[in-house]
């Protein structure tokens, strides 16, 4: 049996690894039971260093997000499981490319093109959980969907050895589905290419979308994620 305690010496500190954490916490549904070892990288670095040793010693890694679209066992899951809402959030916008790295939340990019007047993403704000997750799974609402708006993705293998760059042709985007669902590479950020537009319509655009939303799905319910009826 894998002594954790020990495992993460010199990559991780002792609040970023947790063990025998019940996933009930880190998923939007509040199910699931516990993780061997939860662990919340903030770095790259950091996750390189997990992935590499894991690899080295053979141990099983499983990869979340902001824990929606995640239907965990009550059985738990075994070896080391890795949270990367915890990564460093950046976001930088150059002309109507916006770059976005790291834990950040869907919805805070959609509103980060609002105040850079980028009108395109507006259908995302009211997405849980991750930039980074919406592009691993194509999510999509309102009538678009991520593979009209991604540019370049960034990962690491899981194996730790690689930092990779696809481009939109890489991506094999289909409903819901994309490469990453099944080379099992790690995406760690994104870049979209988005449109100039007219601010004062790109917030009421949102606006509709967010009240949309809550009319159609009782945010304040357990659920999945993210309901379209």
């Amino acid at each position: 049996m894998t002594d954790y305690a020990k495992f993460f010496d010199g990559i991780l500190n002792e609040r970023q690894v947790k063990l025998n954490e019940p996933m009930s916490r880190h998923t939007t549904y509040g199910i699931g039971g516990p993780a061997d070892a939860f662990v919340m990288p903030t770095t790259e670095d950091e996750l390189i260093a997990v992935l590499k040793k894991a690899h080295e010693e053979g141990i099983p890694v499983t990869v979340i997000g902001g824990g929606s679209n995640c239907l965990v066992s009550d059985l738990g899951i075994r070896g080391i499981t890795i949270c990367m809402n915890r990564m460093q959030q950046n976001m930088t916008c150059e002309g109507t490319w916006i770059t976005a790295t790291g834990g950040t939340v869907t919805g805070t990019v959609s509103r980060f093109a609002e105040k850079n007047s980028l009108r395109g993403f507006e259908w995302a704000v009211g997405i849980p959980g991750t930039v980074i997750g919406a592009a691993f799974m194509n999510a999509n609402g309102y009538g678009s969907q991520m593979k009209n708006v991604v540019e370049e993705v960034y990962a690491v293998s899981r194996d730790g050895l690689l930092k990779k760059t696809y481009g939109w042709d890489d991506l094999h985007y289909g409903d819901s589905d994309s490469i990453f669902m099944h080379n099992g590479d790690i995406i760690t950020g994104i870049k979209i290419h988005l449109a100039p537009g007219n601010p004062d319509e790109i917030k009421r655009n949102m606006t509709e979308h967010q009240i949309s939303r809550r009319t159609k799905q009782p945010l304040e319910k357990r659920s999945a994620g993210t309901m379209y009826l």
